[in-house]
């Protein structure tokens, strides 16, 4: 029988609209970020697309009219927003903070279970999904 919990995660998940951006599992992954609000030490996962180079420059070239270009360890990202993930926010962020979906397991890509397991334990606590930012 399920949890009260995982009733919830499952009707989250069966709510969610797929972007039609997405089409890869290489470019989900999760933005790393320290909580204001949580003390210090406390870090937050969102789930998130990286954009294709393409769409990135697009991006920054329109947000900085032009004057600035795409640094080399950053990366442009849509964080996603539930239900809707199409209508997240786009940040850029450095390279170091976007942890893969998955991982290579002795020649096998695996989606990275442990990471999925603390962002679920962070939306239980939290009560409710929340945008990046």
């Amino acid at each position: 029988e399920n949890s009260p919990n995982d009733d919830l995660l499952l009707q989250r998940a069966n709510e969610i609209e797929i972007s039609e951006e997405i089409t890869s599992p290489s470019q989900l992954k999760w933005y790393r970020i320290r909580s204001r609000n949580e003390g210090p030490n406390k870090i937050k996962l969102h789930p998130c697309r990286v954009l294709g180079s393409d769409e990135a420059c697009q991006y920054v070239r329109k947000q900085s009219r032009g004057r600035e270009r795409l640094g080399e360890y950053h990366k442009v990202i849509q964080c996603f927003s539930f239900p809707n993930i199409a209508n997240g926010d786009y940040l850029v962020v450095k390279d170091h903070l976007l942890i893969p979906f998955q991982h290579n397991i002795d020649g096998v890509e695996e989606l990275n279970d442990e990471v999925i397991n603390r962002y679920l334990r962070q939306q239980i606590h939290e009560g409710k999904s929340k945008n990046c930012t």
